[in-house]
C-alpha cells in the first residue's frame, strides 16, 4: 500500500473529461512559455485525511481545508510553474499566468477561491460535476 506522504502525478487516473481540460490547460501554458509540472492529481481518502490532519492534529501548517477534495473525486489536479528546470512556489506572476490557461480552457482556477489563494490547484466547474459522472455512471 502506497504512503500517504506520496503524492500521485498520473494523469491517467483522472475523469477523462477534465483530462482533456487540463491537457489543454497545460497546452496553453506552453504556448505561452510557461513550463507547467504536474505534481498532484488523484488522491485517495487517507491521504486526504492525512493531508488534512497537518496544522491540525500532527505537525506542519495547514495544506488543506476539506476532507471532500476534488483530488478524490478524480477531477482536480496541482501544477506548479518551472523557472530553469526547478519548481519555483514563490512566483505569483506565474501562477496568475497559469490561472488565464486554467480558465481558458473551461477549468476552475484555485486562485480565484475566496478563502485562499491556491494557485497551482484546478478543478471542474460545479456545474459540470454531474454531467462527468452522468457519461460515466448513467442516469
Amino acid at each position: 500500500m502506497p504512503s500517504n506522504s506520496i503524492q500521485n502525478r498520473d494523469i491517467d487516473c483522472l475523469r477523462p473529461d477534465f483530462l482533456h481540460k487540463l491537457k489543454k490547460a497545460l497546452a496553453l501554458a506552453d504556448e505561452a512559455d510557461l513550463d507547467m509540472l504536474v505534481i498532484e492529481t488523484c488522491r485517495t481518502k487517507e491521504r486526504q485525511a492525512w493531508l488534512y490532519a497537518k496544522g491540525r492534529t500532527s505537525p506542519g501548517p495547514k495544506v488543506t481545508w476539506t476532507l471532500k477534495s476534488k483530488h478524490i473525486d478524480r477531477i482536480a489536479a496541482d501544477c506548479v510553474p518551472l523557472v530553469d528546470g526547478k519548481v519555483n512556489w514563490n512566483r505569483k506572476d506565474l501562477f496568475m499566468q497559469w490561472g488565464e490557461c486554467v480558465t481558458k480552457a473551461g477549468l476552475v482556477w484555485g486562485g480565484d477561491f475566496r478563502k485562499t489563494f491556491d494557485g497551482p490547484h484546478c478543478e471542474a466547474k460545479p456545474a459540470e460535476i454531474g454531467i462527468i459522472n452522468k457519461k460515466l455512471f448513467g442516469g
